[in-house]
């Protein structure tokens, strides 16, 4: 199979995957939102849950990045997950298998691929304790700011946590990304193809984001729950390589949103994003 093909199976299977995190982090929160004691410090064990999908969030996102970065570039980096293949040189079937096992998928065969060698840059790796305690701490505050507005309900705190849960894969895609020398720009992806108007303005800015953009940041403590993500949304930032191609219908809607944004709506900057809210929905009744 062809390193572009490959490429494409990888991004399929993650984006599937991601989805399931959200899904099924919405619905653990919601049953726990449901029979929780609403009494005392509930932000705090509203903290202690998300660990767990957090965390599973950041082993797809260390074993995405690292298979990525392998496909596109022929060399990959370093792991800050036990258990993970370490060392100056991995197979492309250790990588393979690492994102399997993380998505819960048989994405690509890993036999075929035991005697290809990847060589492991060397770099500094992702702190995932650090990462997980700013994203959690986060959504404890925004579920704070919720209750002592009066805005609480389950769905409300379903959606806080998935945005946490996402969190662990972009939080650590993103550090992994700013800590790469090989990686050249930022895309943002809509992992379901129907983003809202919010997303698809940011997706129609194309490759053009750096790891420290507002549009990359996840940060669910914003006075709006987000900088750069939402609750229940699906997008992510894809890294982008030497070599790296936008051409593909990958990024179809990355090229529709551009168009309808400097053309068809004429939206310019800033000053372009007070109609596009319903401009966008009156187009496409999302």
């Amino acid at each position: 199979m062809p390193a572009d093909k490959r490429v494409e199976v990888l991004l399929k299977a993650f984006e599937a995957s991601l989805g399931r995190l959200s899904l099924v982090t919405v619905q653990d929160v919601s049953a726990w939102w449901e029979q929780v004691d609403k009494g005392g410090d509930v932000a705090a064990r509203f903290g202690e849950m998300l660990v767990e999908p957090w965390d599973r969030g950041a082993v797809l996102g260390v074993a995405f990045y690292r298979l990525l970065r392998a496909l596109q570039t022929g060399r990959t980096v370093p792991s800050p997950i036990r258990g993970h293949t370490q060392g100056g040189e991995v197979t492309l079937g250790d990588l393979v298998r690492e994102f399997n096992e993380a998505a819960g998928v048989k994405a690509l065969a890993a036999t075929s691929l035991e005697g290809v060698r990847v060589a492991v840059d060397k770099q500094s790796t992702s702190n995932l304790s650090a990462l997980r305690d700013v994203d959690v701490r986060a959504a404890q505050a925004l579920l704070r700011a919720r209750l002592e507005a009066g805005e609480v309900s389950s769905g409300v705190v379903a959606g806080v946590g998935q945005q946490a849960a996402a969190g662990g894969v972009r939080s650590v895609v993103r550090d992994m990304g700013d800590r790469d020398p090989a990686r050249q720009a930022w895309i943002r992806v809509s992992g379901t193809g129907t983003p809202c108007a919010f997303c698809a303005m940011l997706l129609s800015r194309g490759a053009v984001y750096s790891g420290k953009h507002e549009a990359l940041r996840h940060d669910v403590s914003h006075p709006n729950g987000t900088h750069g993500y939402h609750p229940n949304c699906h997008c992510y930032a894809l890294p982008l390589f030497a070599g790296s191609s936008i051409e593909g219908s990958r990024f179809a809607a990355n090229r529709e949103m551009q168009n309808l944004w400097y053309n068809d709506f004429g939206g310019k900057g800033l000053k372009g994003k007070s109609g596009w809210r319903s401009y966008y929905y009156r187009k496409f009744k999302r």
